[in-house]
């Protein structure tokens, strides 16, 4: 049962103190069930545990990265928990703009790669299509040129046969954003 809790960890997730006091871990609604199982479990091989990522639920149903330690004690013969909860939601979002970051340039480097290798205009679309869909994980990826009348020809594709990209109907209006695929 819980005997205390921190007024941060309140305060982050929108409950008041009464609302977690006496009762069971898997009672409150800031971990799932399974979730606290785990670390329930975790607790009774070991003293202490550590999850980098552990998303938690505010009351207002905003999901919280945060980062957990969590140590066991006997005291009077009684074991308990102490869990040491962080904030780790902006630090999280920041490594996944890195992340994708990193993935935007190694796919540049990989153009480049193909820019200084590749002397067939067909394959070079190709290459940059297929870099494209790898990164953006997708099924399949088209490039094409904005022609007078409106029409978009393909010039370049990964993921499509080539009957599909011969049946596709696309075209561009005056702001220069695409329809009719």
């Amino acid at each position: 049962r819980i005997l205390d809790v921190n007024p941060y960890l309140l305060n982050l997730l929108g409950y008041a103190r009464d609302e977690y006091l006496e009762k069971q871990l898997w009672e409150t609604d800031i971990f799932s069930i399974d979730d606290s199982n785990i670390l329930l479990d975790a607790l009774q091989i070991q003293d202490h545990v550590r999850y980098e990522w552990v998303v938690l639920t505010a009351r207002d149903g905003r999901r919280i990265d945060v980062e957990l330690a969590a140590n066991a004690y006997e005291i009077d013969g009684d074991r308990l928990i102490q869990c040491c909860i962080r904030d780790v939601s902006e630090y999280r979002k920041q490594e996944i703009r890195t992340r994708k970051s990193n993935a935007w340039l190694q796919t540049i480097r990989h153009i480049h790669d193909v820019l200084l290798t590749t002397s067939d205009e067909a394959e070079l679309f190709r290459c940059v299509c297929q870099a494209l869909m790898e990164q953006e994980h997708v099924v399949a990826v088209w490039i094409g040129l904005k022609m007078p009348d409106f029409s978009i020809t393909p010039i370049g594709w990964a993921g499509f046969d080539e009957a599909t990209v011969a049946g596709f109907d696309a075209h561009w209006d005056v702001t220069g954003s695409t329809f009719g695929v």
